[in-house]
């Protein structure tokens, strides 16, 4: 919170490695709830063989695709969803959700349009860019 008050719109992320920690003291903050996270991957990579070598890979900066997350491009405001997967398609890219008022969408339907402020989740192997 100290930092925050100090430049408020600095982006802060936090690991979150001792469960018992009391998150709302991150309330300003990112938080990655590591352990959780690593749990629920190690059951997905359980059932769904590779899975965890597909994350590995989409976290990873250095190597294949990762996930970005950037701005709606103008000229998609107000369109459905399916545009963006057609613009993210022409840049190299896979449109994979969208955040919305603080509220991520992940594989949002179709036909859901999109709105002014939005910001876009997609996977590719550099930052795509939108004209603005």
């Amino acid at each position: 919170q100290a930092v925050k008050r100090l430049a408020p719109d600095v982006h802060i992320s936090v690991e979150v490695v001792d469960p018992t920690n009391n998150v709302s003291n991150f309330a300003d903050c990112a938080v990655m709830p590591i352990r959780r996270m690593a749990s629920q991957m190690l059951a997905q990579s359980v059932m769904d063989e590779g899975v965890e070598r597909l994350i590995q890979d989409l976290v990873s900066p250095n190597d294949g695709a990762t996930l970005y997350r950037i701005a709606l491009p103008k000229r998609l405001v107000g369109l459905p969803f399916k545009d963006f997967l057609h613009w993210a398609a022409d840049h190299s890219a896979l449109a994979v959700g969208l955040e919305r008022d603080g509220t991520v969408i992940s594989n949002p339907r179709r036909d859901m349009p999109t709105q002014e402020g939005d910001s876009l989740f997609v996977i590719a192997n550099k930052r795509p860019q939108p004209e603005r």
